[in-house]
């Protein structure tokens, strides 16, 4: 359940993503993993290979980093995802971590001055 309602549970777990000391290459697979969630955070329908292409990863790299999020970032339905010539994707859903959700909102609703900025902010 959303605690927000004019936050959407994609945005809220992005911004634990950001906010999180999780590794850098770990964040990249989140990000990533991310950018096919439904608003609600569900339904991202992505292959492990699809995965490695985007990130820029190799197959073992991969590997572990779905073992590190797997249950603290994400659930996975194996082989629920699309159908494809090589079989289906696994379904990726968003799950918000408790250590990070309080601070994601208190940042939401500061409406922090870096959100949306990125490299600009220091470059300006």
């Amino acid at each position: 359940m959303n605690p927000l309602p004019n936050y959407s549970t994609k945005m809220l777990w992005k911004k634990c993503v950001d906010i999180s000391n999780e590794h850098p290459t770990v964040k990249a697979a989140l990000k990533a993993i991310g950018r096919w969630y439904d608003q609600h955070g569900r339904g991202a329908s992505i292959s492990r290979a699809q995965l490695c292409r985007e990130c820029k990863f190799c197959d073992k790299t991969c590997k572990r980093v779905l073992q590190v999020i797997r249950g603290r970032w994400v659930t996975v339905e194996i082989n629920r995802g699309h159908r494809h010539a090589r079989g289906r994707e696994n379904l990726y859903h968003a799950v918000l971590p408790e250590a990070w959700g309080e601070t994601a909102l208190d940042s939401l609703r500061r409406g922090s001055k870096n959100s949306g900025k990125g490299w600009q902010k220091i470059v300006a």
